[in-house]
This record gives structure tokens, C-alpha cells and sequence, in this order.
């Protein structure tokens, strides 16, 4: 069948399983006779899978208004769930007679013809093909309705996550600690029950009226918990408070998560927090000030992603608004680095089930997305709006991903407070932000107590209205451009001074008119990297306050193109080795590359001192991309000091500097030959295999005769094997990679080893590693036969005693398996029947209880022994209630 459409004659309702012999002709479809089946079609209703119908029942629901054609449908010969208007046939008046044919499905005849034997032996085979091949389609069908596919979910989001257990690793996301404490007049600091257990939350308190009143529960826009943000704005001055529905009256809860706050259990990035928004709408809902009718759900980035997962798991709310929430949680999950993953980025399965786009068709609930035109993702939108049809709108706004968040909550509590039925326009939301403009212009600015450099007023617009950016004109600028140049000349780095400056650092992201933008650009971006860059080359010690305001001013102004003032200040942050933990710091360093004029004149600031430390290892980095990309510019490190600062990293033993080691090494290739002569040869007596590898690689770059014997006889060595073969790729010697590291047994103990190796299983490579066992099985779980490989390996007890012996198996038809403790047996058969136990079991509902383990053996066993006769009669079930 094709991919998007199913073509059917109408008097029948009968489905020709036949390729390619459904298409369009101009003005209709072509009508093909061969055998047909009677079709069996589902639809997704109410948020559940429903069906079989036939096709006369489906159109009889669309006439009594019991369904709508744009409602999401499947039968089979389908890959994906499409509208059923997509796909059906028109519906045909009763009055209209129907197509005849024999009860018994015979094919229907054309006009009579005088027909010869070979004919029909000829339309005997073709029917036996198109039954084997409605055989495999049967098959696929089920296999499509029961686990759905990458690109949509046929299950709803908590049946389909219903007895997965997930693959968790050691993520960087961490709580930020205990709530802070509100002042008790906007909020209170309660505790909410979720299934992870009690947790912290903000909840507007009971006004006391005898009212009951609209709820928003909102939820917070990073990972890690609530705090202050929702009463002040944040570092870079984002106002995301969303503090217009506590002004519009309306009764707001801000709830943090399982794993945030000191809570129970850890952050699962986008999974078990659903769980525990929807028990917050539950709560607010139950409360006595609370109209449980007019109860509404939101969140901003992180928070908007669960708003989008929340609304496809319930409908216990009115409406839901999601302001940069991720619609293609697929694609963006994989865009993270792994460390930000609190699973195991290999287990693909984990980003379906957290991807709003695959469950758009269990919508059911007006649903609003909104986004920054320059972060709108298009094409995901519109296909979210195509799956939940009229439930989903999505409008792209001007703005940042930040400053979009506080005109969009004061629009949407307004709609709230009138207890009208909310919609949107495009018009509506552009004119919105020009209306609270005006009347911010029109506000009389409080007065100021003290005056700093005549910053005041500017000061004074800037915090005008908690909902828009300032209403700037030119003399403005003109103003702020002079009190730069009094600090500058001054030398003003007082406390005062520094408040001031870091209420102002943000300005120019607020900046909406482009005259005055590049006005900014030319004149004052230039004054605020050279006061910041005066503080940074004096001695003194900085408090946590100068860090982070010369920091702001270094990201905001040190990426623009023509601030050479930014380029010198990256060189002098980096030297004095400030280097907050954060992810904007490579958004400043991404504007260096080969063709920005300040990529040279950084390098040259940078060579009379080259960093060291983890400013260093950044610079370096960056470097080492920058020549493969082309760039010829001046090393930073070419000169006798940086040669020192190379050595060093080779010499530590310490062990960070391993990474700093391997930076040195691969650099090498790019520096004067009497600097590489010194360098190569200490990388290639390092005790690490990742220096040497960068060793080798660097010769063999600068076209020594070391380096690639070294690499080719590292590519047989397990351990180092893929790393050896990625050098050996990125020099274009492919051709050098020994044939014995492409045998499939082989391949197998190195994608192992590496697998081993990462921080969710040993954190280093084990001490051996071996083929243990390996078979052809048809494997129950997967319901698919292939090679099965068993490994055996060792490694390194953590209480410093003996090594220790695991197992692991590797298949594309196992899910990753690892044995780290004590195995009651060794025999092989006895681990594959482990394994299929435990992707059998029922995982966190059911892995606790006595009965469902030796329902999960016995169903494995069985299993097991029909599909791979002889090869499992000898084993058995486990006496003691052994653990998959």
C-alpha cells in the first residue's frame, strides 16, 4: 500500500491489499479488481484507541455528529495515524446504489471475455502472493498498533509508559537546594502528594472572600526547583515571574518536582514529573477558594514542555499554555550532550516517550503554544496541529525566548479573569505589545533617591513596568554613554557603581528599535567591555556580584562583530580563569570563528599569555576546530611561554588534566616543528591511551612515521579500538584500518567495552573482556530471530578487592543487559533466560512482588523453549525468588 493513502470500493467496504496499485488519477482514483479482505479501521476518540468499525459505521458517526472527519484514524496497510478525511472515500448518498458483489468476497468480474487456462493459473499465483503478502501486512499491523512508531503513539502517554523501567545515568541536572521561603502575603510554601511522595510548592493564599476563584497551576521554566524567580526577576533580568495572575486575582500554584527542592526522588527530565503536575492539578482543584471548573494549566521552557505533556496525558483542566515549550522532544533530546541526560542517551525509546509531537493525538483540551519567531520550530507546530487539530494553535512572537514570557502571562490572565472562551490572533498579540508599550510611556517614572552618573532615569525605565521592554530614546543612550565614560575614567568600582552597571548590563537584549540597536552597538557596547575589562586586569579579589555582572556584560556584548573591547575582555576573563558553569559562556565563543574579524585579534590577545586551567583547555579546543575548519591565523600557544603551559598538562598527574593532556597532544600537530618534537614524544609516553591516540594522531597530521602504526595496532586492542578507527577516518586512512577489527565478534567486544566504560555502568574500561557465548535465538520479547552475543568480563572492585566477573549481552534485539553481582549460574542458557525474564517483568509496578518474578521465569522459559526448540529443555526456573 502506499505510505499516506488506502483506497477502498465503496459497496464492500473491502481494502485491496495490493502495492502499489492504489493511486490518483486526474480527477479520481483508478479502480484496480483484485482479491479483497474485508477492513478493519480504528480510530483514536476520546483519547483512547477504539475500534474495529467498519466503514459504514464510521461514516454513520461522522452523520451524527458523534466523530469529525478530522479525527485521527488507521486500518491496515498504514504506517501512521492520518485524519480520516484524509483517506477515507467520499461518503455516498443513500439514494445512490451500492457497488454489487458476491457475498463471499469472490473477485468482482470485468464484462465477460473469453479467458484461456494459462490465465488463470496466472491470476491463481498472483492471488497466492497478495495473500502472503496481507499475511505480513496483518502482522505489521499489529505490530504498529500495539508499540506505535518514533514518529506517533498509538497508546496514550501513561498506558504506553506503564511498566517501562528507564535506563537512569548520573546526569549535571541538580536540585538547587531547599525552596526559599516567600513572604506569606503572595505566597505560601506548601506540600503536595504526587506518587514520588510529598513535595514543595507555592500556592497563592485563601483570599478570604467567599469566592471561588479561577487557578493557573504553573510551572517553572528550568530543571532544578522554585525559588525566588517567581517574585523577582532573575540574573540576566528576565522578568519570568508570571506574577500577572496573582494581579488579575487569579489563585496560582507553582509546584517543584520529584528530585528538585530536596524532594523525593530524582529529576527525570520531562517523565515522572507529568506525574506529578497533574496530582498538582488534582490539589488546587480540591481547594475550597478554588473553582474546580476554571482550573487552567502553563509553564515557560521546561515547564512548557510538561504543559504540552500534561495536556496529552489529561483533560482535567480548562485550557493549557505553553509558552517555549518543545513540541519534537525526539529531536531536541537529541541535540543535548549526554550529561544532561539523566538516562542513557543510547536507549532511543526514552526520547519517544517524552516527546510531546508523538502524543498531539490525545489532545483534547485547547491547547496554546507560543514561542520566539527566532526559536519557533515550524514544521514540528504544524505537525502537532495537524494530529490534535482544533485543540492546538501555535503563534510565533517577536521577542526573545525570555522577554516574551511576561506580556503573553499578563495577556492570558486578563482572557482568564473574563471568564470567556479563550482564543487567539496574530493581530491580537502584536497589537498587545505595542498597547502596554504606550501605556508604560505614560507611567510617571518613581523617583529616585540618589542619582549614580545620571543613570537613574534610565534605571527608572528599565524597571517601569515588569512586563515589557523600556520605552528608550536616542538621548538616552547618549546619557548612558557618558556615565560609562565617568566610571571608565574613574575607575568606579564601588558597590554603587556595580549595582548600577548590573541593572543596565541587560540593555541592549530589551533594545526593539534597530537605529538605536546599532547605536548601542557602535557606541556603547564598546564603553561597558572596557570598564568590565579595566576591573578584570586589576589584582584584587572579586565577590560573586562582580563575577557575575562582568560576566553579563562580556555575554551580551561580547559576540557583537564590531567590539574589539569584547574581544579583549574574552582574553582577559579566560586568563584570570573565570569560568561560571554555564552554557552562554559558548554562545560568546561560538561568534570566533574562521571568518569574524575578531577571531584574529582574540588569538593575538591570547598569545601573550596563553591561558591555562579550564580557560585553557576552552581555548585550546576551540583552536584545534578553527585550523581543521581552515583557519591560518596565529597560535595562541606557538611561542616558548605556551610551550610551558603544554608541558605542564603533560606532566600533572592529576586527574583532570588528563582532557587538558589530550588538547596539548592534538595541538601539537599545529605548532612549530621544534615545539611538536618536544611535545609528541612526551604525549606518547603518557599513561593514558587517549593521550597517546592524540599522540599519534598529531604525528601522523604533521606527516611523521610514528603515528599511524600506533593507531592501526590500537585498533585491534579492544579498549581502544573505536577511538583508534575514528583517527585513523578523520586522517582519511581508512584504508589503514586492519580487516580483523571489522569481524563481527569483535566489533561486538568493543561496542561492549565502550558501552562499559561510560559513567552509567563501570566509569572506566574493564580489565578483559571476552566472547562468552553466542546464538542464533528467536527472542520472545522482541518477537524477532538473530545473533545473540554473550560477553564475559572483569573489572575493578570498588572496595579495591578483587576483580570481579559480569556478563553482558549485546543484540539489536535485547535491550541493554549487564550482570555486575553475584550469578547463581554461569551457564548461558540460565543469563539468556534472565534477561528475557527481566524485559518480560512488569518493572516498577510489579518487580517487588514474590508472584510476579515467577510469573515473569515461567513465561520467559516457555517462551524461550517454544521458539528455540532443544536449546532451552535442560533449564529451568529458579527454586529462590531470584530477581530477573
Amino acid at each position: 500500500m502506499g505510505h499516506d493513502e488506502t483506497h477502498f470500493l465503496e459497496g464492500n467496504q473491502l481494502q485491496m491489499n495490493c502495492e502499489n496499485l492504489d493511486r490518483k488519477i486526474s480527477g479520481g482514483v483508478s479502480t484496480v479488481f483484485c482479491t479483497m479482505e474485508p477492513v478493519a479501521f480504528y480510530i483514536i476518540h476520546r483519547a483512547q484507541r477504539e475500534g474495529p468499525f467498519t466503514l459504514d459505521q464510521l461514516q454513520e458517526m461522522i452523520a451524527m455528529g458523534k466523530i469529525t472527519p478530522e479525527q485521527s484514524g488507521w486500518c491496515s496497510g498504514m504506517t501512521e495515524w492520518r485524519p480520516l478525511n484524509e483517506f477515507m472515500p467520499p461518503m455516498v448518498p443513500k439514494s445512490t446504489p451500492p457497488l454489487s458483489a458476491p457475498s463471499t468476497f469472490a473477485p468482482v468480474q470485468p464484462p465477460a471475455q473469453k479467458r484461456s487456462k494459462t490465465w488463470v493459473w496466472v491470476t491463481l499465483a498472483v492471488l497466492v502472493v497478495l495473500g502472503g503478502f496481507g499475511v505480513l501486512m496483518g502482522y505489521g499491523a499489529y505490530a504498529i498498533l500495539k508499540k506505535g512508531s518514533a514518529e506517533m503513539a498509538y497508546l496514550p502517554l501513561q498506558e504506553e509508559r506503564s511498566g517501562h523501567e528507564v535506563p537512569w545515568q548520573n546526569s549535571s541536572l541538580k536540585s538547587i537546594g531547599p525552596a526559599e521561603q516567600p513572604n506569606g502575603k503572595n505566597f505560601l510554601q506548601i506540600r503536595y502528594h504526587s506518587p514520588a511522595g510529598e513535595l514543595s510548592a507555592y500556592l497563592t493564599p485563601d483570599p478570604k472572600d467567599g469566592k471561588r476563584h479561577p487557578a493557573i497551576v504553573w510551572a517553572h521554566s528550568f530543571s532544578g526547583g522554585i525559588g525566588s524567580m517567581f517574585w523577582q526577576h532573575n540574573q540576566e533580568g528576565h522578568d519570568l515571574t508570571a506574577r500577572a495572575f496573582r494581579d488579575k486575582g487569579i489563585v496560582m500554584m507553582c509546584p517543584s518536582w520529584r528530585g528538585e527542592n530536596e524532594n523525593p526522588g530524582r529529576i527525570e527530565l520531562h517523565y515522572g514529573e507529568v506525574d506529578d503536575f497533574l496530582a498538582a492539578i488534582e490539589h488546587v482543584k480540591k481547594l475550597p477558594y478554588v473553582d474546580p471548573n476554571r482550573v487552567y494549566i502553563g509553564g515557560h521552557d521546561v515547564g512548557g514542555t510538561l504543559t504540552l505533556l500534561a495536556a496529552c496525558a489529561s483533560d482535567q483542566f480548562q485550557a493549557a499554555f505553553s509558552l517555549g515549550g518543545m513540541l519534537d522532544g525526539i529531536a531536541m533530546l537529541k541535540r543535548l550532550p549526554s550529561s544532561q541526560l539523566p538516562f542513557n542517551p543510547g536507549a532511543t525509546q526514552e526520547l519517544w516517550l517524552r516527546s510531546p509531537l508523538r502524543y498531539a493525538s490525545f489532545i483534547r483540551k485547547p491547547v496554546f503554544y507560543f514561542e520566539a519567531s527566532g526559536s519557533f520550530e515550524q514544521d514540528a507546530a504544524r505537525r502537532m496541529q495537524q494530529r490534535a487539530g482544533s485543540h492546538f494553535q501555535a503563534f510565533p512572537i517577536e521577542g526573545t525566548h525570555f522577554d516574551i514570557v511576561a506580556p503573553l502571562t499578563y495577556l492570558i490572565a486578563e482572557k482568564i479573569a473574563a471568564n470567556q472562551e479563550i482564543s487567539f490572533t496574530t493581530n491580537e498579540l502584536t497589537d498587545n505589545f505595542k498597547t502596554l508599550a504606550f501605556k508604560a510611556s505614560q507611567r510617571k517614572p518613581p523617583v529616585q533617591s540618589q542619582d549614580s552618573y545620571g543613570l537613574a532615569s534610565i534605571i527608572a525605565k528599565t524597571e517601569l513596568h515588569p512586563y515589557i521592554a523600556p520605552a528608550l530614546k536616542e538621548e538616552d543612550l547618549t546619557t548612558l554613554r557618558s556615565a560609562m565614560e565617568s566610571l571608565i575614567e574613574q575607575k568606579d568600582y564601588s558597590p554603587k557603581a556595580f549595582a548600577a552597571v548590573s541593572k543596565l548590563s541587560d540593555l541592549r537584549n530589551k533594545i526593539r528599535d534597530q537605529q538605536l540597536l546599532q547605536m548601542y552597538d557602535s557606541v556603547l557596547a564598546p564603553e561597558f567591555s572596557q570598564w568590565a575589562l579595566q576591573r578584570v586586569k586589576l589584582p584584587a579579589e572579586m565577590t560573586k556580584a562582580e563575577e557575575d555582572c562582568i560576566f553579563a556584560i562580556l555575554v551580551v556584548h561580547g559576540g557583537i562583530p564590531t567590539n574589539f573591547a569584547g574581544a579583549d575582555l574574552t582574553a582577559a576573563v579566560l586568563k584570570r580563569g573565570m569560568q561560571p558553569d554555564s552554557l552562554e559562556w559558548y554562545k560568546v565563543y561560538s561568534i570566533y570563528g574562521i571568518r569574524s574579524p575578531l577571531t584574529a585579534h582574540l588569538m593575538r590577545a591570547l598569545a601573550v599569555a596563553p591561558p591555562a586551567g579550564r580557560g585553557g583547555k576552552l581555548v585550546l579546543n576551540h583552536i584545534n576546530m578553527l585550523i581543521q575548519q581552515g583557519w591560518e591565523g596565529d597560535h595562541p600557544y606557538n611561542s616558548l611561554h605556551g610551550l610551558d603551559v603544554l608541558k605542564s598538562w603533560m606532566e600533572s598527574s592529576k586527574p583532570e588534566s588528563i582532557e587538558l593532556a589530550s588538547g596539548a597532544a592534538r595541538t601539537a600537530a599545529y605548532l612549530k616543528a621544534e615545539f611538536r618534537d618536544v611535545l609528541i614524544p612526551m604525549a606518547l609516553q603518557h599513561p593514558q591511551a587517549s593521550v597517546r591516540l592524540a599522540a599519534a594522531w598529531a604525528d601522523a597530521k604533521s606527516g611523521g612515521t610514528t603515528g599511524v602504526p600506533l593507531l592501526k595496532k590500537a585498533c585491534v586492542d579492544v579498549q581502544q579500538s573505536a577511538a583508534a578507527q575514528g583517527l585513523l577516518k578523520n586522517l582519511l586512512l581508512e584504508d589503514e584500518i586492519p580487516l580483523e577489527v571489522r569481524d563481527p565478534g569483535f566489533i561486538t567486544k568493543s561496542m561492549v567495552a565502550l558501552t562499559l566504560a561510560h559513567t552509567s555502568f563501570l566509569g572506566e574500561p574493564p580489565l578483559s573482556i571476552d566472547i562468552y557465548d553466542h546464538k542464533d535465538l528467536f527472542w520472545p520479547p522482541s518477537r524477532q530471530r538473530g545473533d545473540i552475543w554473550l560477553l564475559k568480563f572483569t573489572f575493578r572492585s570498588k572496595d579495591g578487592g578483587a576483580a570481579k566477573t559480569g556478563y553482558a549481552m549485546q543484540s539489536t534485539l535485547v535491550n541493554c543487559y549487564f550482570l555486575k553481582g553475584d550469578v547463581t549460574s554461569t551457564v548461558p542458557e540460565d543469563i539468556y533466560l534472565r534477561a528475557c525474564a527481566s524485559e518480560f517483568m512488569g518493572y516498577a509496578k510489579s518487580k517487588n512482588d514474590p508472584t510476579a518474578k515467577k510469573e515473569a521465569w515461567k513465561r520467559a522459559l516457555m517462551a524461550l523453549r517454544e521458539n528455540n526448540p532443544g536449546v532451552f529443555d535442560a533449564i529451568k526456573v529458579p527454586d529462590d525468588d531470584a530477581k530477573p
